[in-house]
């Protein structure tokens, strides 16, 4: 007989229908990770950006620059005074908010194909994430390609809602049973982060919690447990493997980041939408073209 994960609750009877993803730690990499790499990398003491953030000015700005109560040049303005404040000069608004930039180029190909592989088995899959107003709608569009990689996004800054608080996963329950015939309640729900105070708030509501954290090691041990918890479901379900080779994902994570930095904006389509392409055998979308998902593959 085969022993039990103590550490992993019973599931065996337990069917999902919706998996809720947080973006930055889980689909791409932590910002957090990033800021203690620049700390390393410029001999700045470990967990001086982290501190900074935890002073009471930045900390109720940021939480006010997730719920859309203020702009990003807002919050730099006050991140920056907060840092002369505390004596720091190398360090300001600007360059915090880059470093957390540049983590969305990280795309992992792994989630990717986990979030592509659910949604193709008939599940619900969406995003919960805390972020902040794009300074234009240019690089709101940029986003795009990203977002459509699920069923919906729940956003913070649009929602006036942020997590932890219990709003924003209520409206998360809300949207997905706006698209899903079948009624979605927390406790048929799956929740990915890498923040604990945020699984703490899902698993009250009711929701599985699953930690990601910050480090990329511990993605596929996410995703195993993932599977794991999913297992009676798409057991009963009685449905087959994604349809794209595990080249084909690191491959999108690559032309992810090049549209978002400028290099082929105008060829980047959706990876959700090109997975219908290619599992589309008399490929009907016409407003699909070879050569554009050549551009984007080659």
């Amino acid at each position: 007989t085969t022993k039990k994960n103590p550490k992993r609750p019973d599931m065996s009877e337990q069917i999902f229908k919706a998996v809720f993803f947080d973006l930055g730690g889980v689909l791409y990499s932590s910002p957090i990770k990033a800021i203690e790499d620049y700390e390393l990398e410029n001999s700045i003491p470990n967990s001086t950006i982290n501190s900074l953030f935890l002073r009471e000015n930045n900390k109720i700005a940021f939480q006010q620059l997730e719920k859309g109560k203020i702009e990003v040049e807002d919050f730099v303005k006050i991140f920056t005074s907060e840092c002369l404040a505390a004596g720091i000069s190398n360090i300001n608004g600007k360059s915090v908010m880059e470093l957390i930039h540049k983590s969305f180029l990280n795309i992992r190909p792994e989630v990717v194909q986990t979030i592509h592989h659910l949604r193709q088995l008939g599940f619900v899959v969406a995003a919960i994430t805390n972020n902040w107003k794009p300074h234009s709608r240019e690089a709101e569009k940029r986003f795009n390609p990203l977002f459509d990689l699920f069923d919906f996004v729940v956003e913070s800054w649009k929602e006036g809602s942020r997590k932890p608080e219990p709003l924003i996963y209520e409206k998360s329950i809300q949207y997905a049973n706006e698209i899903q015939k079948e009624t979605i309640t927390f406790n048929n729900s799956i929740f990915l982060d890498d923040i604990g105070k945020n699984l703490k708030a899902a698993k009250k509501l009711g929701m599985t919690t699953i930690k990601v954290n910050k480090h990329y090691s511990s993605v596929l041990s996410a995703i195993s447990e993932l599977y794991h918890i999913l297992q009676p479901t798409i057991l009963k379900k009685q449905l087959t493997l994604p349809i794209w080779s595990k080249s084909e994902y690191e491959q999108l994570a690559i032309n992810w980041m090049n549209a978002f930095t400028g290099n082929k904006p105008s060829h980047l389509l959706s990876f959700y939408d090109i997975a219908v392409y290619f599992n589309d055998p008399k490929k009907q979308r016409r407003y699909f073209r070879k050569e554009i998902c050549q551009k984007i593959f080659y």
